[in-house]
């Protein structure tokens, strides 16, 4: 009678979570902005993660391309890009378990990390948008 009562609590608490994840987790924003003030090429932006593909994009100067999600259980979530401009290109992750405190924001029910793509690479911010050219970090080089 008991491992049926616990194998039922256990199964209750399993559909629990898996119906209400985003309930139950932090909700996040990624902002990749084309920066590189280049007319002619595009910035061309691939997102995915384990289990999401997000359709490329095609960028123009100053536009703002954002994805939203809530983090799995157990802040198991990542996400990288990859970005091709004017015949070069780079891979890295725009969102990790590292980035979920550098990404934090203590005055909304968002949590928003900012990627600024320029000709001399990406730039990681997270408040406030835009940042000011202070909080703006060097993270990544085109290859």
């Amino acid at each position: 009678m008991i491992r049926t009562l616990v194998a039922f609590l256990i199964l209750t608490f399993y559909l629990a979570c898996s119906a209400s994840e985003d309930a139950l987790t932090a909700r996040y924003e990624v902002h990749i902005v084309d920066d590189l003030n280049d007319a002619v090429n595009n910035l061309t932006v691939h997102c995915q993660s384990g289990d999401q593909n997000i359709p490329y994009r095609y960028l123009h100067p100053h536009e703002d391309f954002y994805f939203g999600f809530n983090l799995q259980i157990f802040n198991k979530s990542l996400f990288f890009c990859h970005f091709w401009w004017a015949g070069r290109q780079q891979t890295f992750d725009v969102y990790n378990k590292s980035y979920a405190q550098k990404c934090l924001r203590h005055d909304q029910d968002t949590n928003t990390c900012y990627w600024s793509v320029r000709s001399d690479g990406f730039y990681f911010a997270n408040y406030p948008f835009p940042p000011l050219s202070s909080y703006w970090q060097k993270v990544y080089d085109w290859q």
